[in-house]
């Protein structure tokens, strides 16, 4: 089991050219195509999807709290837990009040940190129920169950998002891939409630 810090915005449309440019300078990233089926579990704290023979599901263990980015960006910070087993090659059958077929063409940058954390920035298009749009994941991760995560990506956003152009990235696009699917799917989930207080044991 993996646990995961992540700041995410999803965007309708296609990314614009500022967009491109800006990921273009952080280096070198890996492209990768791919379809996968979410369920929709109802919930913004569960995300459950299937890939390549696999069900991969992230439970968010706590509620999000606020997020900021060196230029002045905001979001949602997630703590996710995630795990996965095999289910044979057959993917579940579309349903669009349950299972989403969604496209994806992800572009992708890590960096290893010590302590066995990795730290990762995408960009990614995304396609769904006849919806387009695109999404910037910057996240921190690590298999340790309590080494903390809150410092790794507060290094990533420095190293990746200093120098981020006027791009629409606000607590209002920030979320994670189920709240982002209900809302294509016509099933918006209720809004974010953050704690009292934004502290992060991540």
């Amino acid at each position: 089991m993996d646990r995961t810090l992540e700041l995410r915005w999803f965007i309708d449309a296609a990314p614009p050219d500022a967009a491109h440019d800006w990921f273009d300078t952080l280096g070198d990233a890996s492209t990768k195509e791919r379809n996968d089926m979410y369920l929709l579990t109802g919930s913004p704290a569960c995300n459950v999807k299937w890939r390549s023979g696999k069900i991969q599901t992230k439970r968010r263990m706590r509620a999000p709290t606020r997020a900021h980015t060196p230029t002045g960006f905001r979001g949602w910070h997630e703590c996710w837990h995630k795990w996965s087993f095999g289910t044979g090659d057959t993917p579940p059958e579309r349903d669009d009040n349950l299972w989403i077929p969604v496209h994806k063409t992800r572009q992708q940058i890590e960096r290893d940190l010590p302590n066995g954390i990795v730290v990762k920035i995408e960009l990614t298009r995304v396609e769904a129920c006849g919806e387009a749009g695109w999404s910037v994941c910057i996240e921190a991760e690590t298999e340790s169950p309590t080494q903390p995560l809150q410092d790794a990506l507060g290094h990533a956003k420095y190293m990746w998002m200093e120098q981020v152009p006027d791009l629409p990235f606000s607590r209002d696009t920030s979320m994670g891939y189920s709240r982002w699917l209900h809302d294509v799917a016509g099933h918006p989930l209720p809004p974010v409630e953050p704690p009292t207080t934004d502290a992060i044991a991540g």
